[in-house]
């Protein structure tokens, strides 16, 4: 017959146990309650984005650009999970555009894919410096912009390659030459400033051109 001693420890191994599975029980409804949370969080997700969030085109000369406006988007949607950012920008891309991350859709990463397909789209469409210098020097004309609008896209793809100087001195030599003669002559002025008078100058240029053509047709 046990004695009082060995029939106390039994009970207090009973106990243990019993407080063990009590704890695992408790731990396997925490768990399938955050699991149902995430699942939750991820069709409500689903809903807003099939709904309401529609991403522009990617702009290919500025991908980064693109995803900081895509990324404003998923804020104020309250979007967070990777999987339904990844698929909404997916879902954004045309097949042309989706070439350079093919090996990415076709296997996606089974973590941080949103990340991933970001990295290597803004890699694939953003140009090397030196392409983008040669672009500067060689291949940007006014055509339809404004001056200071052709500014500001030298000054962006100049980036931290050249100086406030090199980038006046290109700029000028784009603009007609009606145009260049203020600017050309304004010592001092911010760059900025000489941009917006190369605006006016242009629309003074155009209504006058307008003016004289209206006149000689009457």
């Amino acid at each position: 017959m046990p004695t009082v001693e060995e029939l106390q420890q039994q009970l207090e191994k009973q106990q243990e146990a019993i407080r063990k599975l009590e704890q695992e029980l408790a731990n396997t409804r925490a768990s399938k309650s955050t699991g149902d949370e995430e699942l939750l969080k991820n069709l409500d997700e689903v809903k807003v984005t099939s709904s309401s969030l529609k991403l522009p085109t990617l702009w290919r000369r500025d991908p980064a650009l693109w995803f900081a406006q895509v990324e404003a988007q998923f804020y104020t949607a309250r979007i967070t999970s990777d999987q339904t950012k990844y698929c909404t920008v997916v879902a954004a891309l045309d097949c042309s555009t989706l070439q350079p991350v093919k090996d990415i859709v076709a296997n996606p990463p089974d973590k941080e894919r949103y990340d991933t397909i970001k990295k290597k789209l803004i890699a694939a469409y953003t140009d090397s410096q030196e392409k983008q210098l040669r672009k500067l020097i060689n291949e940007m004309e006014l055509g339809d912009r404004q001056p200071s609008q052709l500014f500001r896209e030298m000054k962006a793809l100049a980036g931290q390659q050249m100086n406030s100087e090199v980038i006046k001195m290109l700029w000028l030599q784009r603009l007609p030459p009606h145009v260049q003669l203020v600017p050309s002559a304004s010592e001092g002025v911010p760059l900025e400033k000489m941009a917006e008078i190369a605006d006016k100058l242009a629309e003074i240029h155009r209504s006058n051109a307008m003016t004289s053509s209206i006149n000689a047709i009457a």
